[in-house]
C-alpha cells in the first residue's frame, strides 16, 4: 500500500505544471551558474599564479629586512569549489576587479543561492497543498474511507513528493559534475567528489526540510491559501530573518568599540609613538660613543662608502666601534617596536576576544535556523567560508615559524660579509624556503560542521513529527 501511495503522489506532481517549470528552471539556471563561475575561477587561478609570480619577481629584485614583511606574506590559490560555491574571499590579492556596482549591492549567485532559495521555494510549492488542497476537493475524506491508514499515508506522500523534488536537483548536480569533469580548468579529485558528495547530501538534507514545512503546515489548515501563506511566512522566517538579525542580537550581548578608534589607536602605538622612542633609544646610543669618539665620528659623517672603507682599513679599531653602534642602533629599534607591538597586540588581543564571543554567538542564534546550518556546512566543507579563514591562519603562522629563523641565519650571514649591512642593504633569499599551500584534511572539515549536520537532522524529525501529530487529528469533514 505505501508503493501506491508513492506512485501516486509521484505520478500526480509530475504531471502537474509546477514540476515541468521548476525543473526547467532548477537545470537551467544550475547549469549556466556553473558556467559562469568556472569561467571566473579561470581567471581567479590566472591572477593567483601572477601574484605569485610577482611577489617573487619583487624579492629577488627588492629584498631588503625592512621591506620583507608585505613581500613574504603567503598568497593562498583560490578554492577548488569556486566554480559552484564563492563563499567568503581568502586572500585580498585575488579579487576580480569590476565597476559594475550591482556585483556588491546583490549576493552571488552561486550553487548555496539554487538550494537555499530556488529549491526550498520550490520544495513548499509542492508540499504547502499537499493535505490542504485534497481535504478540500474531497478526495482525502475518500482516501481514509478506504481504511488506509493516516501515519502511511502521510508517509508516503511525504516520500513520494521529495523524490519528486529530487529529481531535477539530481539531475542539475550531474549536469554540474559533467561540466566540471570536462573543464581543463577545474581539477577535481577523489576528494573534491566526496566533497561534493557529502554537499549533495546535506543539500538533499535542507530540501527535505523545507517539503516538511509545507507538509506539517498542510496539516494544520484546511485552505491551501492559508497553508501557502503560513508556509512562506515561515520560509521568510528561517531564510530572511533569523540569518539577518543574529549579528545584531549577538551585537547588543557584546559591545565592539568602532573600527576607526581602534585602527587610530593601534597607527598610533606602531607609528608615532614608536618612532619617537626608537628616536629616543637611537641617540642614547649615539651620544654615548659621540662622547668617546667624537674626532672620528665627525670624519665618518662626512665620508662616502669607498672613503668609509679606505678609513676602516686603516682604522679596524674604528670599525669595530662603527659595527657595535650599528647593532646596538638596530637592537633599540627592535626593542621600540617589541614594546610598541606589545602595548598594541594587548589591545588587539582584547578586541580579537570579545570578536569571538559576539562571532560565536551570532552563529549559535543563526544555527536555530535550517538556513544558516546549511550555509555553514557548505562553505566549510569547501573551503569557502569561516573555517577555511581560521586554517589560513594556521598555515601562515606554520610559514611564518619556517622563515623568520632563516631570515635570521641569512641576515647574520650577510653581515659577516658586508660590515655595512644594514636594513636598506640587499640580502639574496633565492633559497628561502617557499610557500607550499596544502588543503585540509576533509575529516577536519567534517568534524566542524558535525553540530550542523545533527541540527539539519533534527529539523527533519521535529517537522515529521509534527506533521504526524497534527495529521492524526485531522478533520477531513
Amino acid at each position: 500500500m505505501l508503493k501506491s501511495i508513492i506512485y501516486k503522489e509521484i505520478a500526480d506532481n509530475i504531471r502537474n505544471l509546477r514540476f515541468t517549470v521548476g525543473s526547467l528552471l532548477i537545470i537551467i539556471v544550475s547549469f549556466i551558474c556553473v558556467v559562469i563561475l568556472t569561467s571566473q575561477y579561470n581567471d581567479e587561478i590566472k591572477e593567483y599564479h601572477q601574484s605569485v609570480n610577482e611577489q617573487n619577481a619583487t624579492i629577488e629584485r627588492s629584498a631588503h629586512t625592512n621591506r620583507l614583511g608585505g613581500m613574504i606574506t603567503p598568497i593562498f590559490p583560490p578554492s577548488k569549489f569556486h566554480p559552484i560555491i564563492l563563499g567568503i574571499d581568502q586572500n585580498v590579492e585575488i579579487n576580480n576587479y569590476n565597476n559594475n556596482p550591482l556585483n556588491t549591492m546583490f549576493p552571488p549567485f552561486d550553487f548555496i543561492i539554487i538550494v537555499t532559495i530556488l529549491m526550498s521555494l520550490l520544495a513548499i510549492l509542492f508540499s504547502y497543498n499537499s493535505i490542504s488542497g485534497e481535504a478540500e476537493d474531497g478526495t482525502l475524506r475518500l482516501i481514509l474511507s478506504n481504511a488506509v491508514p493516516r501515519m502511511l499515508l502521510l508517509t508516503g506522500k511525504w516520500i513520494g513528493g521529495v523524490i519528486c523534488i529530487f529529481i531535477p536537483f539530481i539531475i542539475s548536480i550531474l549536469l554540474m559534475s559533467v561540466y566540471i569533469s570536462l573543464s581543463p580548468v577545474v581539477q577535481w579529485f577523489s576528494y573534491h567528489w566526496l566533497t561534493f558528495a557529502l554537499l549533495t547530501l546535506a543539500s538533499l538534507l535542507f530540501i527535505s526540510i523545507f517539503y516538511l514545512i509545507g507538509l506539517t503546515v498542510s496539516c494544520y489548515t484546511k485552505n491551501s491559501t492559508m497553508s501557502m501563506l503560513v508556509s512562506l511566512f515561515i520560509w521568510v522566517l528561517f531564510i530572511l530573518i533569523i540569518p539577518n538579525l543574529s549579528p545584531y542580537f549577538a551585537a547588543q550581548l557584546y559591545k565592539m568599540p568602532s573600527v576607526n578608534r581602534i585602527e587610530k589607536e593601534v597607527k598610533r602605538l606602531q607609528g608615532i609613538e614608536r618612532d619617537d622612542l626608537g628616536r629616543k633609544l637611537s641617540k642614547e646610543v649615539y651620544d654615548k660613543y659621540m662622547n668617546e669618539y667624537p674626532e672620528e665620528f665627525a670624519a665618518i659623517q662626512s665620508m662616502n662608502q669607498n672613503q668609509l672603507m679606505e678609513y676602516f682599513e686603516q682604522r679596524p679599531d674604528i670599525m669595530q666601534v662603527y659595527n657595535k653602534i650599528t647593532e646596538e642602533v638596530e637592537q633599540a629599534w627592535r626593542t621600540a617596536n617589541q614594546i610598541q607591538n606589545e602595548k598594541a597586540s594587548k589591545i588587539m588581543a582584547d578586541i580579537k576576544a570579545k570578536s569571538e564571543r559576539q562571532v560565536a554567538t551570532a552563529k549559535n542564534i543563526a544555527a536555530l535556523s535550517p538556513y544558516s546550518c546549511y550555509v555553514y556546512i557548505a562553505t566549510d566543507m569547501t573551503g569557502t567560508g569561516m573555517h577555511k579563514t581560521e586554517y589560513n591562519e594556521q598555515l601562515f603562522t606554520e610559514a611564518s615559524a619556517v622563515f623568520r629563523p632563516y631570515l635570521e641565519r641569512k641576515v647574520k650571514e650577510a653581515k659577516e660579509k658586508d660590515p655595512l649591512f644594514n636594513s636598506e642593504s640587499y640580502i639574496d633569499l633565492s633559497d628561502r624556503p617557499r610557500f607550499d599551500y596544502k588543503e585540509e584534511l576533509l575529516n577536519t572539515k567534517f568534524a566542524a560542521t558535525m553540530p550542523y549536520w545533527f541540527i539539519l537532522l533534527a529539523f527533519n524529525a521535529l517537522f515529521l513529527i509534527l506533521a504526524y501529530l497534527s495529521f492524526r487529528r485531522y478533520d477531513v469533514r
